[in-house]
């Protein structure tokens, strides 16, 4: 290995650990709980259970299932 490829090496090695703390940077900005995903997705599995409820409480009038 001759000093231009050990030199091209050590740029890549750079780069890459110059990548490596953006990625890692920008985790630490995501890493709060998110509030907003958790409240959309209790909406969305509160109403799917409401029309789950609802439907299965209709269909039991209609066949008298649990009477």
């Amino acid at each position: 290995m001759n000093e231009t490829e050990l030199a091209e090496l050590r740029d890549s090695i750079q780069r890459l650990e110059t990548k490596i703390d953006k990625l890692l940077e920008r985790g630490k900005k995501r890493s709060g709980f998110l509030w907003k995903e958790f409240i959309v997705g209790f909406v969305v599995v509160y109403i799917f259970m409401m029309v789950l409820a609802v439907v299965f409480g209709l269909l039991n009038q209609h066949v008298a299932f649990f009477h």
